[in-house]
Parts: C-alpha cells; sequence; structure tokens
C-alpha cells in the first residue's frame, strides 16, 4: 500500500488521519463498499465536497455534501458538480463523515474505488482493506486506464458523459464496485481477452487526429492515469487538476523536506520553493545545468558487450525493461560504471582490459 501512495499509520502526513475499525482478517464474503469523492480546492489544498458510499447491489448507502474547514479558492465544479450555491446551505463537515463511516463499516469492510488514495486521503482515513480498480486492471509499465475506458471496455455503459455536469460520485462508486465484481467473477484471464493496451492506443490515436491543440504534461498524465505530486508554498491553478496531490508547505526548508520523502513515490513531481523571479542570467545558467544533470540521470551504461553484438537485437532487450529513447555504441571504458563479468584482475580494476564495445542507453 506504501508503494502505491495509500495513506498509513505513521506515515508522513498521516498524522491526524481515522484509523477506522477492522478485523484481523477478510474473507470470500466480507462485504465490498464502493467509495467515491469529490474535492474542492481550498487555501490548504484539497478538501472534501462530497463523499458517496455504495453498497453490493449498488445500493446507496451514503451521499452527503461538505462543508469544507478553510477558504474555498475553487469548486472545480467541472469536475465535481459543485457550486457556490450548492455548498452555501451544507452544515455537514468531515468529522461527520468519519464518525458515521465508523457506524456504517463492518470491521471486514473492503473499500473499492478508483483511484482510491486520493480519497482516502480527501477523507483523513486509514483502512488496510482496499481494492483499487485503476491498480486493478493495470497497464503495461503502471499505466492507468481512465474510470469511463474501463466503464465502456468491460461494461460497456457510458458514465461522466459530456452533457452532464461534473461527475455523479454514485455512479462512479458503482461502476468501481461492478468493475471489482466482473473481474472476481471471470478473473485475469478473460480481461486479458479485451487488451485493453490496443483498445486505450486506438482511442488516443483518434483523439490524437481530431485533436486542434497540443497536450500539456497534465493532460497527458491524465490520459495515463498517473499522478503528479505539486510541493509548494503557494496554492496554485495546478492544484485544481484531479489527478494532482498538493502539499502546502509554510517554508523551502519544509518543501525541501517534503520532497525528500514524497518525491520517490510518484512518476512526476513539481517542487516549488518560490514565487520570487531569479536574475536572467542566473536562471540561464540554472537551466542549462538541469538539462546537464537530467541528460545524466536518464543514461545508462551497459555492457561490455561482444565485438559483433547487434545494436538493434540489444535494444529489443531493453525495450522489456522500460521505454528506451535511443541507443548508443560506445567503445570507452567507464570505468566508475563498469562491472567486469570476469573475475577481477588487477589489470582490469584500474579499468584498462580489453576494450569491448559497451551501449549509452
Amino acid at each position: 500500500m506504501k508503494t502505491f501512495h495509500f495513506p498509513l499509520q505513521g506515515s508522513p502526513n498521516c498524522e491526524n488521519f481515522i484509523l477506522l475499525k477492522y478485523s484481523g482478517f477478510i474473507t470470500d464474503s466480507s462485504p465490498l463498499f464502493g467509495l467515491d469523492c469529490e474535492v474542492c480546492l481550498t487555501s490548504m489544498g484539497k478538501e472534501l465536497t462530497r463523499i458517496s458510499l455504495v453498497a453490493e447491489g449498488g445500493y446507496c448507502l451514503m451521499d452527503e455534501l461538505v462543508k469544507p474547514d478553510f477558504k474555498i479558492l475553487d469548486y472545480l465544479t467541472s469536475f465535481s458538480g459543485i457550486t457556490k450555491e450548492i455548498l452555501n446551505p451544507v452544515t455537514t463537515k468531515l468529522k461527520d463523515v468519519q464518525k458515521l463511516l465508523r457506524e456504517l463499516l463492518p470491521p471486514d469492510a473492503v473499500l473499492v474505488g478508483h483511484c482510491l488514495d486520493l480519497d482516502l486521503r480527501v477523507l483523513k482515513i486509514i483502512h488496510p482493506y482496499v481494492i483499487d480498480t485503476s491498480l486493478l486492471y493495470i497497464g503495461k509499465q503502471g499505466r492507468r486506464f481512465k474510470l469511463t475506458f474501463l466503464a465502456k471496455v468491460i461494461l460497456g455503459k457510458d458514465i461522466q458523459c459530456p452533457n452532464k455536469l461534473g461527475h455523479d460520485g454514485i455512479e462512479d462508486a458503482r461502476t468501481a464496485l461492478e468493475l471489482v465484481q466482473y473481474f472476481l467473477k471471470y478473473g485475469p484471464k478473460k480481461i486479458a481477452e479485451f487488451n485493453l493496451e490496443a483498445l486505450a492506443a486506438n482511442q488516443e490515436q483518434g483523439n490524437k487526429e481530431g485533436a486542434t491543440h497540443m497536450r500539456s504534461v497534465l493532460e497527458c498524465l491524465d490520459s495515463m492515469g498517473q499522478k503528479l505530486l505539486f510541493l509548494t508554498q503557494d496554492i496554485d491553478e495546478l492544484s485544481s487538476y484531479r489527478n494532482c496531490q498538493t502539499v502546502k508547505c509554510s517554508s523551502n526548508k519544509e518543501v525541501l523536506e517534503q520532497a525528500r520523502v514524497e518525491v520517490p513515490l510518484f512518476p512526476f513531481n513539481i517542487v516549488q520553493f518560490s514565487f520570487r523571479p531569479f536574475p536572467p542570467l542566473f536562471a540561464e545558467e540554472m537551466k542549462n545545468n538541469m538539462k546537464t544533470r537530467w541528460t545524466e540521470m536518464s543514461t545508462i551504461y551497459a555492457g561490455p558487450f561482444s565485438k559483433d553484438c547487434n545494436v538493434g537485437s540489444l535494444k529489443k532487450v531493453f525495450s522489456s525493461l522500460g521505454p528506451v529513447q535511443s541507443i548508443t555504441l560506445v567503445l570507452e571504458t567507464y570505468r566508475h560504471l563498469w562491472i567486469p563479468p570476469w573475475p577481477r584482475t588487477d589489470e582490469n580494476k584500474r579499468g584498462r582490459g580489453r576494450r569491448h564495445p559497451a551501449v549509452r542507453v
């Protein structure tokens, strides 16, 4: 659960989270509950504005609007459907929802949702028994498919239709629940027959052909179901993106401390230390240094290989391990990275053994 950013006892930023009651084990008969949350952007980051909880069979147990504790900066209406007028008369608070969840859910409850870690974080609750449909149907290289895509392909139904304002939390919770039930009924072999990767690629190709603008990095991450971590001292428009987890810090020092803990857990991160502009010369120098450092970090040396090695076959091998931008054949020996495959001798310890080709990936 730690790998996929689920809140855990003792984890950073989870000090004030509520632990739901749970038993020591679950069984095949443990009940499933679909969960979906909508959020808004406040002065303290994302806060809960609506929670939907659905039991097996699609029965809605809870569909509550929630008033955030801090000043609302953006209602994120296009995602949530929540407006100022809708939220104004609401008196329910996060603590009320937490209390109700503890009363409604049995100890062996299994929570089901799509990108469920985000929902648990805005609810500020910890629960050990979860099924995340974005992970249950995960693609190659950790790709996560959108809930709308899975609903259409697996269940044959359309959700989050363009003519609707925002998402329907009950509909999303039910859909996640149905996806889990389908997986449990038919198993992974049946899911493999759908060839989700190919279907998603075809859909994206169709979107590209009809597109009139270049997609931003955030849109690309969203289309892949990947999440962005944003560490900052001030709330920014980036925080309005659904798959952006924002951590607001009080100082540059805190930003750095949080970055050391959180950055390794996310595929893409933005760390913002200050809004103060840098002098032009310093900014240009910093940009060039970052480019150089990024190139170094993204370059891997492998080898040595036999003199008759084929670059094409090597690229095929390395591509099976992950995305490869380019492969270059080099003859130099990179002593600090080279681990000889044969027994170490005084000659090759010094990096002056026979010269074999290596590749730069």
